[in-house]
């Protein structure tokens, strides 16, 4: 039998089977079946309360502009929809001084550029150079 069949009849056989033509390492906690993830730190000197309204402005943008679903529970927000028509779910947890993220997507998120936009975003709303109210005024009307 090919390969390829070979494949397509194991369970989860044609991730595995990709994942073996990639030979990727998998992070703990990932199948091969969904081997794509990204995972972001970032410390920061602000308050944990002013983390939260960053992470809120953001989130309020990326819905305005993306439709992108954002639910809060405490200080862990989870993210779930579809951006530059790559799907992606995760969640953020702020702490006193860091901002842990962790985010599934699609294997071409990466190849977009997916991990370099969030980045960009995170550092930006993190900074704090820019207020908040400049953060808020960037959201879509």
């Amino acid at each position: 039998m090919p390969v390829w069949a070979r494949a397509f009849t194991t369970r989860n056989g044609f991730g595995e089977y990709i994942c073996s033509l990639l030979s990727v390492n998998l992070t703990p906690g990932r199948s091969c079946d969904k081997p794509w993830g990204m995972k972001f730190e970032r410390l920061t000197s602000l308050p944990s309360a002013e983390v939260l309204e960053r992470l809120k402005a953001l989130t309020d943008y990326w819905n305005k502009k993306y439709g992108i679903a954002g639910t809060w529970s405490g200080n862990t927000l989870r993210l779930k929809g579809k951006m530059m028509g790559v799907s992606f779910d995760g969640t953020v947890a702020v702490g006193e001084g860091r901002l842990d993220a962790n985010v599934d997507a699609g294997f071409l998120a990466e190849k977009l550029g997916g991990k370099k936009y969030v980045e960009g975003k995170l550092d930006a709303y993190l900074d704090p150079a820019r207020t908040l109210e400049a953060l808020r005024a960037r959201i879509p009307a």
